[in-house]
């Protein structure tokens, strides 16, 4: 899911995980809408420098009004991610936001076989350990990524989500009332590594491999120090490559 704002931490974030996965080579689909999320002809080029098989899938905004009643009007757009659900042609979805930094290998995420995976939210280092590599019922889950099998992709699934309210956390808060009580996969945090608790001027304490700049984002803040691997990729490696 990207947009015209957001163009920018895509370049960053795609081309890292190129980087870093030579492998993979599968489709990208990106979710977008005319008014609510907005991606230019310029946008759309610079996506397809970077990575020449995508597909658009435009978003039907007016049915995420009804979310209206609880979620402000610009945080629609992170809504958008219920979309995958919507995605039936394919075997596998695996989701990312585009405020993030990949660092390493994810393969993990496009071989495990699982009906709904995803890493949980928060600050609780120990719980997360705790919690990875297994299915677990009613916990808090970070929407950032998110690997879906055939199960959950259905127009059932996907049109029961409208019968929510919303909330603060967007899609977050509907997709945690839907799973409530599902067996979910819970992947090793590591592929969700939340910058604003564990990124600090002393680096990762863990095998970190996607930052994730969830809140403040570094374009915004680039005095931080959890902002810095994000700006220096940025400034750095791209241009690099550019030069070649």
């Amino acid at each position: 899911m990207v947009n015209d704002k957001f163009i920018d931490y895509f370049e960053v974030f795609f081309h890292s995980l190129k980087k870093h996965n030579t492998w993979l080579k599968c489709p990208l689909i990106v979710i977008w809408s005319k008014n609510l999320s907005p991606l230019s002809e310029e946008s759309r080029k610079r996506i397809e420098t970077i990575w020449p098989d995508v597909r658009y899938h435009e978003v039907d905004e007016d049915q995420y009004r009804v979310f209206l009643v609880q979620t402000p009007e610009h945080m629609l757009p992170a809504l958008f991610t219920l979309e995958c659900f919507s995605l039936h042609d394919w075997d596998k979805v695996v989701f990312f936001d585009v405020d993030m930094l990949c660092l390493g290998d994810v393969s993990e995420l496009f071989k495990t076989e699982v009906p709904f995976g995803v890493c949980p939210s928060g600050g609780g280092r120990t719980r997360k350990q705790r919690l990875a590599g297994g299915y677990h019922l009613r916990f808090g889950l970070n929407s950032g990524v998110l690997v879906l099998g055939r199960k959950f992709r259905s127009q059932e699934v996907y049109n029961s989500f409208f019968s929510h309210k919303g909330g603060d956390k967007a899609d977050q808060d509907v997709l945690e009332h839907y799973f409530r009580w599902k067996p979910v996969y819970c992947f090793d945090h590591k592929y969700n590594y939340q910058s604003q608790f564990f990124w600090d001027e002393y680096g990762a304490v863990d095998d970190v491999r996607i930052l994730h700049y969830a809140g403040e984002k570094p374009l915004a803040h680039p005095q931080e120090a959890r902002m810095k691997p994000w700006i220096n990729y940025r400034n750095g490696q791209i241009k690099k490559d550019e030069v070649k």
